[in-house]
């Protein structure tokens, strides 16, 4: 009996550990450049397959909506523009948007006090696409307190 107690108190204590978690915040600002329309969607993600598929099926006129992986987003700043959503006067070169991010991991890089995470985005301007510069993703720090930058341009 004795070693049964040991052995549920072990496996409970393991389970303890393995679940924490720690959740993060970021900012991310960007700009929109070279759009053709008036109305830009951008939409971020977590993994750059998730992208590229949504990618391929927004130049095939598909919607984007439901990938599992679009990253949690608790705040979006344009103008005025739905979240994800950049409208961009015509005429203009560009125009700017912030996302706040928001992220959980059980293991995070630098411990309890600073995590990172990348991000990949997406803007979709009718049937035409483009993503950050190098299609790379962009890397949020929880702990610069600076955010990170993201340029996003229709002519590349």
């Amino acid at each position: 009996m004795k070693h049964i107690r040991r052995s549920v108190l072990a496996l409970l204590v393991a389970a303890l550990a393995v679940s924490c978690s720690y959740v993060y915040t970021g900012y991310i600002d960007g700009m929109v450049l070279n759009a053709s329309g008036e109305h830009v969607e951008v939409y971020i993600f977590e993994s750059r397959e998730a992208r590229d598929a949504a990618m391929a099926d927004a130049s095939d006129g598909k919607s984007v909506s439901g990938y599992y992986d679009r990253a949690s987003v608790y705040s979006v700043e344009s103008n005025g523009g739905n979240l994800g959503g950049v409208t961009v006067p015509s005429g203009s070169a560009g125009w700017p948007f912030s996302f706040g991010v928001i992220w959980e991991t059980s293991n995070p890089e630098y411990g309890e006090d600073y995590d990172r995470n990348t991000y990949y985005f997406l803007a979709v301007d009718g049937t035409h696409t483009a993503t950050e510069q190098g299609a790379e993703g962009v890397r949020v720090s929880s702990y610069s307190g600076h955010p990170a930058s993201v340029v996003i341009d229709f002519s590349e």
